[in-house]
């Protein structure tokens, strides 16, 4: 218990050293399972552009659109990837250490964005656990990346300050 209560502890550190980007990391923590989504189902994306343009939302779309949704989705997904990186070793540079940051992305969208769907759909299912637990595990698995490459460019390759 006494390692959680440090972990935490530093944690809220670095939190508070690294200001306003913390909440930039919390907010894309936070859309990256939407981008993952829409990468599964491209026409999600193409209905959100027509309901941006206040066009009326077609029920059927052709491949060759689908296939610029897919293309886009995949865009938008890489450019996410590439701001949570930028955003996470700038976040090592404002906090001065190191401090793991990928179960707090692992909590969030593992326990309360997946809570958040089983609540809203009313019931359990095994697919929508499978693909919550996908996009859970494609979350962790790039924010470790992001972590890792984020810390290796502050502190150097291999080198972890940590709080004394």
């Amino acid at each position: 218990m006494e390692a959680i209560g440090k972990y935490w502890g530093d944690l809220r550190i670095a939190a508070g050293e690294a200001g306003f980007l913390t909440w930039i990391l919390v907010a894309g923590w936070l859309v990256f399972p939407v981008a993952v989504q829409t990468v599964f189902y491209p026409s999600d994306a193409i209905g959100f552009g027509y309901w941006l343009q206040h066009q009326p939302v077609p029920r059927f779309y052709t491949m060759d659109t689908v296939a610029t949704g897919e293309i886009k989705a995949l865009a938008a997904l890489a450019g996410l990837i590439l701001v949570m990186l930028v955003v996470t070793a700038l976040f090592y540079y404002r906090a001065g250490f190191w401090v793991k940051l990928w179960p707090v992305p692992g909590l969030l969208v593992g326990v309360f964005v997946n809570a958040a769907w089983w609540i809203d759909k009313g019931f359990f299912d095994r697919p929508g656990a499978l693909a919550g637990l996908s996009v859970l595990a494609l979350t962790v698995f790039c924010e470790s990346i992001c972590e890792r490459f984020g810390a290796d460019l502050v502190f150097g390759k291999g080198n972890r300050p940590r709080l004394a």
